[in-house]
């Protein structure tokens, strides 16, 4: 798709498109066999709000997305990136089997700064869900800056905006790294390109003939040697080409 013309930015909108539909139907799903009673056994999540339940698993799947995004520009072929990609997905769950008995004993900015790694966000925003729960009270917007008891300020809102960032600073370093190390069939640009104005405002040369070329392209356009076809004659002309250009970084040449 690079050697037609296509953009970066098209190629990642459309993956992001396509992963975000297909995760987005898998979570109204979810929201609805959660939050919905089916039977006399009662909903798995009673109390809570189903729109704040949807809310998380939303920026739950965005966050992963994007981290997948980060980990694919590691990879220069779809079958390693397949497989390492998602051993490191499940690799990145298993400091959760940790948290539970340790939960109390975590700071505040440790369970936020866990949550920048989107499956231990999914997993500590279950368990504040979970404590709500729990209280008989569930979680719902007015709420969502609170914890769950009094002797633990972590709350729901937290994961919110810590995935929000993850999903940003994910989206960042994917932009940067697959610029910087574009792989084999792209052109790397310097570490310093952001700051760069040729990088967002782009540049063009004019290009001009020398003195000495001018003579001779016109002597070959008035009078073709053996060595160039001659244009024939009594046709309409279908493709006619002028001044054709391929621009290197804003370096231009014929």
């Amino acid at each position: 798709m690079k050697i037609i013309g296509v953009d970066n930015w098209l190629h990642w909108v459309a993956w992001f498109i396509q992963s975000f539909i297909i995760c987005l139907i898998c979570i109204i799903m979810m929201t609805i066999m959660f939050t919905i009673k089916f039977n006399d056994h009662g909903k798995v999540i009673n109390k809570s709000a189903p729109t704040v339940f949807f809310v998380f698993l939303l920026l739950y799947i965005i966050s992963g997305i994007m981290f997948c995004f980060f980990l694919s520009t590691f990879f220069s072929k779809a079958s390693t990136a397949a497989a390492g990609g998602g051993i490191i997905w499940y690799v990145t769950f298993i400091p959760f089997f940790f948290i539970p008995q340790n939960y109390e004993e975590m700071s505040l900015s440790l369970k936020s700064a866990s949550c920048l790694i989107p499956n231990l966000g999914m997993a500590l925003g279950s368990i504040v869900i979970g404590k709500f729960e729990g209280t008989d009270i569930g979680v719902h917007w007015d709420n969502l800056s609170k914890g769950a008891s009094v002797d633990d300020d972590f709350c729901l809102g937290t994961v919110f905006i810590m995935m929000i960032i993850n999903s940003i600073m994910y989206g960042f370093l994917t932009w940067y790294i697959e610029n910087v190390f574009p792989g084999e069939f792209g052109t790397p640009l310097p570490w310093y390109f952001p700051v760069t104005r040729s990088y967002w405002c782009g540049s063009f040369k004019k290009v001009t003939t020398d003195d000495e070329t001018m003579p001779l392209l016109n002597a070959q356009q008035e009078k073709p040697s053996e060595k160039f076809e001659k244009d024939p004659e009594g046709l309409d002309v279908g493709i006619n080409i002028k001044n054709l250009v391929k621009i290197y970084h804003g370096e231009t040449g014929k």
